[in-house]
């Protein structure tokens, strides 16, 4: 999907902790995406984020943890696990890695590789794709993050890359409950 760059600036200007963040991450040339709502609002989604998910490998988690001094904490819920850090006091702003879907037992993992690039101060900054968010909430249906909502608006979007989507869901292994996710929302395509 197309990016607003005007949009990444609404963001850190609702969350100024933000540039600070990832200007840290870029002068160590730790590699990042944003990830989550910012990502999806950047991308055209109409619901404003409440809050920054910076997406890393497990690797470059770690960095990050030792830059900024951080303790990583396990998170284990009933559809998604990741390891999480925050380096900022109020909690607006996360470190993600190891971020799994789990859906029927079955866990389904990718990392934050692929990006779209918009522009933030005369910088490019990578967020994850739309079309991979788009997958990772149809694995998860969260309904208090109003996944479903998110998926509906999203693919009925005439920048969405089904091409993309399709290729995201290989990525994850995860066709099959991708497609019977759509089926539950009755979305058709």
């Amino acid at each position: 999907m197309k990016t607003n760059a005007d949009r990444l600036e609404e963001v850190v200007v609702m969350f100024p902790e933000t540039k600070e963040v990832i200007d840290k991450l870029d002068m160590t040339g730790i590699e990042y995406r944003i990830g989550g709502s910012v990502a999806l609002y950047v991308q055209g989604s109409k619901r404003f984020p409440r809050d920054v998910d910076i997406m890393l490998t497990a690797e470059e988690h770690e960095k990050a943890n030792i830059m900024f001094n951080l303790d990583v904490e396990a998170i284990v819920r009933d559809t998604v696990s990741m390891q999480k850090s925050s380096p900022v006091t109020s909690g607006s702003i996360d470190f993600l890695s190891n971020y799994k879907m789990i859906v029927n037992g079955k866990t389904y993992f990718n990392p934050p590789t692929q990006y779209v690039a918009t522009e933030f101060e005369s910088r490019e900054i990578r967020l994850i794709p739309a079309e991979k968010i788009i997958v990772i909430k149809l694995l998860t249906l969260r309904e208090h993050h109003d996944d479903p909502n998110d998926v509906r608006t999203l693919v009925s979007s005439q920048d969405f890359d089904f091409d993309l989507f399709w290729d995201m869901a290989d990525a994850h292994n995860a066709k099959e409950i991708v497609q019977e996710r759509l089926r539950l929302l009755n979305i058709h395509f």
